[in-house]
């Protein structure tokens, strides 16, 4: 069947649509409980959507589609293809409950009109900045005097500017840069007859260069894609992602407070408002701050309060200003800085994000060492807490934890909150989780993203490692990119989700070679590969393409946890 497919989907180039129950599942997350998901199981449905490019259309309703007595798994899915994503088409699922009458749930495709979007904020084009009307409209805005408060006006002033830049500079850029493009080649095949033309030529040449860069500046905003070389322009990849962002960045439908869905654009962003408002916008009374607490701690010092009341002069505006990049908004107005001079004497060892020379792995270490004999039957009873806060009211209040949360407004969320314990009498497990009123865990769990066990990790628990790099490379449209591009996104992207595994886990050969296997289909979309893999991952200078071999990457990455313990360096898990 998967070859059937693939062969229909290489020889259709409209957009269409696949659904049914395909008896599998995509990731190890569409499935809920019974035996864990090999890769070997899934691999088949895996390779078919990837060298496809298929993804799921937009869908509302149950997440699992089938289920048994002990096993839920979402074997129903709706496909599209890169046609669709690129089309007019806008399509919507609904997974309905099975009923009484099969054990799949029953899904609606519904093709829907586009609905007249409401205005969209106003957004900075750097492309402007490459226009020789923008600095006159600027210096003609600028002049603008009104009457109001200072903020009104300027206020005022900003809002014409927008108007100015729309007006004046906006176009269809792609459009302006084919035809300059079209143009210039041209005028130089004119130029194979004539050299008479050589300063129109000049100024011509000039005129392009200048609309292809305010095309790539402007594409590049609007795919939000920053990782690819300045030189390499991948245009049809580029118009791909934009056309694919807008039809998966829009919620086609929304479950109310009342369990009923709506389809209204309005009604769903009234949704949104009515759901933050009661989450963020209501005052929650908090307690007094005991100033007597704080003093017992550690404190800034007078000598670095100071740097923080002293005056600011212009200089330091024209550096900040300076330094903010083309494509960044203004980041932090310098008290960031300061900060980190002295953080790490009136911070607790046991924070190690956001602090200078502190590692947040550090904390799935020290967590992961606590786990160690929680897997042993004759032991000291144990216990652990998963604790998540929020700014929420809860049902939940603890003795120990109340008087944190009334001064610092946040509450317990119980609901992703658990409790592990190990070599404890039940009825000691029980009077605790009806205490706190949380959700009895199981090993393994995950912690800041990576699972932990109190035994070494199996194969089968690394699959959210495989399931996100497959998931990010199957969110890019392959067949858009040239076999640089692709190579370049793994090298930049891809690379970096898996980093942060491989600094903390001996990651097993099998699972390295799962991952290598996605990577090989993503650039050779084939069963037969052209190279072998390992060849690939040589430096460039011997004929390789300079991307890292996975396994050696793992050792050198541990290698670096070892020197820290060497140097006995002063963090809370290594004391």
């Amino acid at each position: 069947m998967w070859n059937d497919l693939i062969r229909f989907g290489a020889n259709f180039s409209s957009p269409w649509i696949l659904l049914g129950d395909f008896n599998n599942v995509l990731t190890p997350d569409e499935k809920q409980r019974g035996l864990k998901v090999k890769n070997c199981e899934t691999k088949d449905f895996v390779d078919c959507v990837a060298i496809l490019d298929l993804l799921d259309l937009k869908f509302s309703g149950c997440f699992y589609t089938w289920m048994s007595p002990k096993v839920c798994s979402k074997l129903d899915c709706v496909l599209v293809n890169q046609a669709w994503l690129s089309s007019n088409l806008i399509g919507h699922t609904e997974f309905q409950a099975p009923g009484c009458l099969s054990d799949h749930t029953v899904s609606i495709v519904s093709l829907l009109e586009d609905q007249k979007q409401e205005p969209k904020a106003f957004k900075f084009f750097n492309m402007w900045t490459l226009s020789d009307k923008f600095l006159d409209l600027v210096l003609d805005r600028w002049r603008f005097e009104g009457y109001g408060t200072c903020q009104y006006r300027l206020k005022q002033l900003f809002k014409g500017l927008k108007n100015h830049c729309r007006r004046s500079i906006d176009g269809n850029i792609s459009s302006r840069a084919a035809a300059a493009k079209r143009r210039l080649e041209e005028l130089q095949r004119n130029m194979l007859h004539t050299c008479t033309i050589l300063d129109e030529y000049k100024q011509l040449k000039r005129k392009t260069e200048i609309v292809m860069e305010a095309e790539r500046l402007f594409i590049t905003q609007k795919t939000k894609i920053n990782y690819l070389k300045q030189g390499d322009m991948c245009t049809k990849f580029f118009h791909d992602l934009i056309k694919r962002n807008n039809k998966r960045n829009v919620i086609l439908a929304i479950k109310n407070s009342e369990a009923n869905f709506v389809t209204d654009l309005k009604e769903i962003a009234q949704c949104f408002i009515h759901f933050y408002y009661d989450l963020l916008g209501k005052k929650l009374s908090t307690a007094p701050i005991d100033h007597d607490l704080f003093r017992q701690g550690p404190y800034v010092k007078e000598k670095d309060w100071n740097s923080f009341t002293k005056m600011i002069i212009v200089d330091e505006i024209d550096r900040a200003l300076l330094d903010i990049g083309n494509d960044k908004a203004p980041g932090p107005d310098g008290f960031g800085a300061l900060l980190t001079t002295f953080m790490g004497e009136i911070v607790d060892d046991a924070q190690t994000a956001f602090i200078k020379d502190r590692s947040i792995v550090d904390n799935i270490h020290l967590a992961q060492e606590l786990l160690r004999k929680y897997a042993r039957k004759r032991e000291t009873p144990r216990c652990m807490l998963k604790v998540d806060l929020r700014k929420a009211y809860d049902i939940v209040y603890w003795d120990f934890l109340r008087e944190f949360g009334d001064m610092a407004g946040l509450r317990i969320n119980a609901l992703k909150s658990n409790i592990y314990t190990a070599s404890m009498a039940d009825s000691v497990r029980q009077e605790i989780l009806m205490i706190t009123g949380f959700a009895d865990g199981s090993l393994p769990f995950r912690y800041l993203g990576v699972p932990l066990a109190a035994a070494r990790l199996k194969a089968a628990d690394y699959s959210i490692l495989v399931d996100t790099i497959a998931r990010r490379i199957n969110a890019w449209p392959r067949n858009s990119l040239s076999y640089a591009g692709k190579i370049e996104l793994i090298r930049s992207m891809v690379q970096g989700v898996e980093c942060f595994w491989l600094s903390m886990l001996h990651v097993p050969s099998c699972v390295i070679d799962s991952i290598q296997s996605i990577f090989r289909k993503f650039v050779w979309p084939t069963k037969h590969l052209p190279i072998a893999w390992t060849s690939v991952c040589k430096p460039l200078g011997d004929g390789g393409l300079g991307l890292k071999d996975l396994k050696a990457w793992n050792k050198a990455l541990l290698a670096k946890t070892l020197w820290k313990i060497h140097l006995k360096k002063d963090s809370l898990w290594i004391k």
